[in-house]
């Protein structure tokens, strides 16, 4: 695997940070919260699979970070503590893909160990997820 996958591999996990920001936006207009919830969480669940795959130490903090908060808050009923915990999770992913497009300039930085196995074993749940022939259908396609 060489830079231009990870970079790829950074760009789809953009694109899914913003297909959930729409659905978060949506959710709060809509009166179907409980389809967009499930649809949100599918879609983290896609993006947790595709950043597993990311050779870094820190690329999965964001997840444990999102996970230890559910466990151990109350739950308060409504959209808004959902909506604030995904947020969350929305600007620590994001700031870990910057910080990768950062430190993986230098073709040296990047670790050689990608990890693939995970988004292999989800191929065809990921892959049914996105239109055929966009960037993540073709990228998903070639692993």
């Amino acid at each position: 695997m060489n830079k231009e996958t990870l970079f790829q591999l950074c760009e789809i996990c953009e694109e899914i940070l913003t297909e959930i920001r729409n659905h978060l936006n949506y959710m709060s207009i809509s009166v179907y919260k409980g389809e967009s919830i499930s649809l949100i969480n599918e879609q983290i669940d896609q993006l947790r699979v595709l950043m597993e795959s990311i050779p870094n130490s820190g690329a999965l903090e964001p997840f444990h970070d999102f996970d230890a908060e559910k466990l151990n808050h109350e739950p308060v009923p409504g959209e808004c503590s959902y909506s604030m915990r995904v947020q969350r999770l929305l600007v620590n992913v994001d700031g870990v893909l910057k910080t990768l497009r950062t430190s993986y300039k230098e073709p040296a930085n990047i670790e050689a160990n990608y990890n693939f196995e995970k988004v292999k074993k989800y191929k065809s749940t990921l892959q049914s997820s996105c239109p055929v022939g966009s960037k993540r259908w073709k990228f998903l396609q070639s692993i």
